[in-house]
């Protein structure tokens, strides 16, 4: 779309409004809202980025959004027609290996193909996420000054704290303290190579024990291809990388297998051993740090394990897990914990990690459409499936993943529809993988398994395949977002703008400066120190919580800052009267590629 040809649609009251665009080179699109005005999803070549216009403001803002499609409709249908080959191709191939299996297996050590595939998934993990993350790849340049978006809240944070800045007290961000901290901790390694080593490493772990769950219920062929599936739907939930769910997924998929283990063998030894409790405590911790309701289906798993043991009267046993959870769970907030109170910001710290987080949650509007409706099905489609494929268990199998499936969807409803929070349920993945492979008998194979009807099992190959191309869609989606970054030649219209404001400003003042509603990243690109904990997006936080707003308010109105850079507009009227009454506009520019201006003022 261009000048000449500017269409605009108006939405009204509750019905969503859908826009189909055609296939165009190049469009702006911009979205006119006022304040509470629900939300927007653009899906783009099967990318879907969801924006929130939530805050309390008297003005109309424009946000914009650059949207780049393909350039032939006819390229696209070649590709599906492609994919729908090789998926037949492959599912030709996987019916000959299949018949052929018993006089392959035999021939093949297992043995040796179990140690080497636990070793092939780091390269694997690394491959993956060189190509596939954007906040940590070392494929973008430095210079670009590109640093995530979520992500970018993260490093903004965690330079601040090496730098000497106590988070909470001196920079807040509603996460918990160990995001930050496994940021420093990848920043003092290696700035270009320390965070993505860490991020290897936390897809290899969750890698090998979706492997070691898929083995547990279906022997190693078929472990094999449910940690391969597991990758192959990690595609369609990884958002930019390197965010909260990607380092709780390790420690998840772990305690998903020490339980299923336990659940699986209870018949044989029903003492469940205290040491894994540890574990389950220690993936609780990390977990309420990072978001509670990550620890759902964990949460399920050990219920019915210590009913379980309750009712097989077990107190010893029971009472051994309970004291080593909490152990578990000391253990990773503890030391953040004291950290905090030495320095005299205990209640900061549990302000940003959990108070601020009850009321960004009340915020949330939840699944409503029946669009959103049939994206959180797609999510959630391995976990869908394990509600079935529970019900042909028994006992405590049946109870403990029926209940995790469940609970898991009934959470997930309630929550924002951001891709990044379904990776915490790529632990139904094997589960579900692996139980619909497992035969009705056999050596090494649950017995417990059996075959499904041709009818039933007719429908879970649609069903499957219809999402796998939807996987294969937002892959596709993510491949060539993610390479148009990569291939940029000249810093962003944000970036260059940023860095011309911040050059009018004296150095020896530039700790004295601001910015308003400024992205997170705005201080990574301009190397300026945050001189308040609200450094940015403060209409969003004072609209969250009012006594974020007041002190806000509070220290606008006190004229500490001397420079204020402002990004977009300032929504609270009563901080806009005390800018344009305290402080001159010394520049101001628009920047069409957002759609907003960036203003700088001067206390006069």
């Amino acid at each position: 779309m261009v000048d000449e040809d500017t269409r605009i649609y108006t939405s009204r009251g509750r019905e969503p409004l859908t826009l189909r665009m055609p296939i165009v080179s190049d469009a702006q699109l911009v979205f006119v809202v006022g304040p509470e005005e629900g939300s927007v999803r653009i899906t783009a070549k099967g990318f879907s980025q969801t924006y929130d216009f939530h805050y309390e403001s008297y003005e109309e803002y424009g946000w914009g959004y650059p949207v780049t499609l393909a350039p032939s409709r006819a390229l696209e249908y070649l590709r599906y027609m492609v994919a729908i080959l090789a998926g037949v191709a492959v599912g030709a191939l996987a019916l000959v290996l299949w018949s052929l299996g018993r006089r392959i297996s035999e021939r093949i050590n297992w043995r040796l193909v179990d140690r080497l595939f636990i070793v092939v998934l780091l390269p694997i993990a690394v491959w993956f996420l060189y190509y596939m993350s954007i906040s940590s790849t070392p494929r973008v340049p430095a210079w670009l000054k590109f640093y995530g978006y979520d992500a970018a809240v993260f490093k903004t944070v965690s330079r601040a704290w090496a730098n000497g800045l106590l988070p909470y007290r001196d920079i807040t961000e509603n996460k918990g303290p160990i995001m930050f901290f496994i940021y420093m901790m990848g920043a003092k390694l290696n700035e270009t190579w320390g965070l993505f080593s860490i991020q290897c490493i936390a897809l290899w772990i969750s890698l090998v024990f979706s492997y070691k769950i898929g083995k547990l219920f279906a022997g190693i062929p078929k472990g094999i291809l449910s940690s391969l599936a597991t990758l192959f739907f990690f595609s369609f939930v990884i958002d930019e990388g390197a965010l909260t769910e990607d380092f709780n997924l390790p420690l998840l998929m772990a305690s998903s297998y020490y339980a299923l283990r336990y659940i699986k063998n209870v018949k044989q030894d029903p003492v469940h051993p205290a040491y894994v409790s540890i574990l389950y405590g220690v993936t609780f911790g990390v977990s309420l740090d990072f978001r509670v309701t990550n620890y759902v289906e964990i949460a399920c798993y050990i219920f019915c394990i210590s009913i379980y043991l309750f009712g097989k009267k077990k107190f010893k046993n029971l009472l051994q897990n309970m004291v080593l959870f909490i152990l578990g769970t000391l253990i990773v907030l503890l030391p953040f914990w004291t950290y905090f109170a030495l320095h005299g910001a205990l209640y900061d710290m549990l302000y940003g990690t959990f108070i601020f987080n009850v009321s960004y949650a009340e915020a949330a509007s939840g699944i409503q459409t029946a669009e959103e409706w049939r994206t959180m099905a797609l999510y959630l489609a391995p976990t869908i499936a394990c509600v079935f494929l529970a019900l042909e268990k028994k006992g405590l199998m049946r109870a403990g993943v029926l209940m995790a499936a469940l609970a898991t969807i009934a959470v997930m409803h309630t929550c924002r529809l951001y891709p990044h929070y379904y990776i915490v349920h790529l632990t139904m993945v094997p589960i579900c993988v692996s139980w619909f492979l497992c035969e009705p008998s056999g050596r090494g194979v649950d017995r417990s398994c059996r075959r499904y009807k041709y009818a039933y099992s007719l429908l879970a190959v649609v069903v499957l395949l219809y999402v796998a191309f939807e996987v294969n869609q937002s892959a596709e989606g993510r491949k060539y977002w993610i390479e148009t970054l990569h291939m940029s030649t000249e810093k962003s219209e944000y970036t260059r703008v940023s860095e011309e404001m911040v050059a009018q400003i004296p150095e020896s003042e530039r700790n004295m400066t601001i910015a308003y509603n400024a992205p997170p990243d705005w201080y990574l690109v301009t190397d300026v120190t945050p001189c308040f904990r609200y450094c940015n997006g403060q209409d969003w936080r004072g609209a969250v919580t009012p006594e974020a707003g007041e002190e806000i308010l509070e220290y606008f109105s006190s004229l500490q800052p001397k420079w204020i850079v402002v990004y977009g507009g300032i929504g609270n009227q009563e901080i806009n009267s005390v800018v344009q009454e305290n402080y001159d506009m010394v520049d101001e520019e628009y920047m069409s590629s957002v759609d907003a201006s960036m203003m700088l003022y001067r206390r006069k």
